[in-house]
């Protein structure tokens, strides 16, 4: 009997390492299937505002550019894993139609706009990014912050 649990344990400690080692790749970032349950990016201006359901660590908190290594090379652009999509105007990341990004891990700040933007408990335009004259970055979403974007003027 003895030797059966030690059996047991060694299983599900091997088990565990193994889905530690497989979690921990490039797009690492948590996935969850009912709204509200990850990151969330409500677009309320008359722009697509693009979105991302992946994050590497190594990217720190700030990722330039139009698109992110995670989304792969040709770059995925639909409602499935390590991909990026336009949220339309008016949208939100956790309606149905964007199963895909219940957990949203980033928003794309566009090249040559300024666009104003709060998270959940500021203020309307609390916070701005000014693109004017630079390239695309991207901003981290922690799991559960909700940031609205609130104008944006090109």
């Amino acid at each position: 009997m003895k030797m059966g649990f030690a059996y047991a344990v060694a299983v599900a400690l091997a088990a565990s390492a193994l889905n530690v080692s497989v979690l921990a790749g490039p797009a690492a970032a948590g996935t969850c299937s009912t709204p509200g349950c990850g990151g969330e990016v409500s677009n309320n201006t008359n722009y697509y505002v693009s979105i991302s359901n992946c994050w590497a660590d190594s990217y720190g908190t700030w990722e330039n550019g139009d698109n992110l290594p995670c989304h792969g090379n040709p770059v995925r652009v639909a409602n499935v894993a390590n991909a990026r999509i336009w949220l339309s105007p008016g949208d939100w990341s956790s309606e149905s139609q964007y199963s895909a990004f219940y957990d949203t891990d980033a928003v794309k700040f566009p090249a040559g706009c300024l666009t104003y933007y709060h998270w959940w408990g500021q203020g309307k335009e609390a916070e701005w990014e000014d693109r004017r004259g630079k390239d695309s970055i991207w901003r981290k979403i922690s799991s559960a912050d909700h940031i609205y974007i609130d104008r944006i003027s090109c």
